[in-house]
């Protein structure tokens, strides 16, 4: 009797050590599955935190595009002939601008103050020497027998070179600016232009480089490139 007891304890032994070994790889197969659950949630988090960061920098792209759409003659400088009324009906003429029609007359209107330059402006600015003014004599014969002056007002663009010359200074820190890194490079006053004409008054890259060929006569020949760069310049700083 005591025999048989001892072997039915060794199978009981067994039986349980098996159960113990299947229990044990179940949890190491539980805990390579919890690892890999971690580490695809790691990269979920991680896939979630660019998509979140994506759709901030869209969400403030769009703030800029509607601060600029949402601009018109009255909160900037642009002409009241640019604001954007959707007419009742859009039809033939009116329908390229959605501009409606108007019953006012044309020019100026009743009680509308004029900016443009007059007489006694003009010499008011001969004065203080806020212009320059090249001077032509005419002989004419007068009725009332006296000189007359008139005024003509004209634009004159100069083309200018800047030279910089980096001498070397082992007393100094300064390294050469990365603006200089090109041998040629252009101005804040072509930059500057060229985002005004470019950017806010849409006008064609080709012929915005035209532009600045014609005024400098050929002597700036600005490629398309340029004027992307500078329009990415202006963008990263304006941030």
């Amino acid at each position: 009797m005591e025999g048989s007891d001892n072997v039915a304890y060794q199978y009981i032994g067994k039986d349980i050590y098996k159960q113990l070994e299947q229990t044990l790889a179940k949890l190491d197969e539980a805990l390579s599955q919890i690892k890999d659950l971690n580490n695809t949630i790691k990269d979920l988090n991680k896939t979630i935190k660019e998509k979140d960061e994506k759709i901030e920098e869209l969400l403030n792209e769009i703030d800029k595009l509607k601060n600029k759409n949402d601009k018109n003659s009255t909160n900037s400088s642009k002409s009241s002939s640019t604001n954007y009324r959707t007419p009742k009906k859009k039809t033939r003429a009116n329908l390229y601008n959605y501009r409606t029609k108007s019953d006012k007359h044309i020019g100026a209107q009743f009680g509308h103050i004029g900016n443009n330059l007059n007489k006694a402006k003009i010499e008011e600015m001969i004065k203080n020497k806020n212009v320059e003014v090249k001077e032509y004599v005419h002989y004419v014969n007068n009725k009332n027998k006296e000189d007359i002056i008139k005024y003509k007002v004209g634009i004159k663009i100069k083309t200018y070179i800047e030279k910089h010359i980096f001498k070397h200074s082992d007393t100094v820190k300064e390294k050469l600016p990365k603006e200089f890194y090109t041998d040629v490079t252009y101005d804040n006053s072509i930059k500057a232009l060229s985002i005004e004409l470019g950017t806010y008054n849409v006008i064609s890259y080709d012929r915005l480089s035209d532009f600045f060929n014609i005024i400098t006569n050929g002597i700036v020949n600005i490629s398309n490139g340029n004027l992307v760069n500078f329009v990415k310049e202006f963008s990263y700083k304006s941030i």
